[in-house]
């Protein structure tokens, strides 16, 4: 049903077509400006750089009503708007790994000594049961497909994991591991009870 709904979506607007790295430097020349970087060379950059990523670095000096580049604004301006702002965001990520390693230590700390060591086995620590059903489904789908030089899960698949027949099959682990794995997979709100 849902499939049909979004074929019959499609043909009424239909999408666009992919272009070449060729055809996306093509494009950002034909717009005026950039007259300081080759086709070449600008196709090159964008194999690195997604165009739709570099778009939000360019979409604002575009004319509106011409979509045309301002006489001036040159592919040098473009690509140091981009490599500042990585750099930015390199060095936000930087300034706040310490800041998430404590939050994790200190969650998985209390969550252990508070509702102890197996508390994720327990659907009664969390508001949600739905929501901790997919957390915990979830979890157990990185555990099984992980990378295996990925050193906590593969240590954790290895040593810490086991099964036991009253969670139906389902691993069991110590719940500062999972604090350690939560960005492993994808990112459920889950409220626990005790906290």
């Amino acid at each position: 049903m849902a499939s049909h709904c979004l074929t019959n979506m499609m043909t009424s607007n239909q999408l666009k077509e992919p272009l070449s790295f060729e055809d996306q430097a093509r494009t950002l020349l034909e717009r005026g400006g950039l007259t300081d970087v080759s086709l070449i060379d600008l196709e090159e950059y964008l194999q690195g750089v997604n165009y739709y990523r570099l778009n939000a670095y360019f979409h604002d000096e575009l004319d509106p009503s011409t979509n045309l580049f301002p006489i001036g604004f040159s592919f040098k301006t473009l690509q140091a708007r981009y490599e500042i702002d990585a750099w930015l965001r390199r060095l936000i990520l930087l300034a706040l790994e310490p800041i998430e390693i404590k939050v994790r230590t200190q969650l998985a700390y209390w969550s252990a000594h508070i509702a102890g060591s197996d508390m994720f086995y327990d659907s009664n620590n969390f508001t949600n049961q739905r929501r901790y059903l997919e957390v915990f489904d979830s979890f157990n789908r990185v555990r099984v497909t992980s990378d295996p030089k990925d050193p906590v899960l593969s240590h954790h698949n290895k040593k810490i994991f086991r099964k036991i027949s009253d969670m139906g099959g389902r691993g069991v682990s110590v719940i500062w591991k999972y604090f350690q794995i939560i960005s492993h997979f994808p990112k459920y709100s889950f409220k626990l009870r005790f906290l």
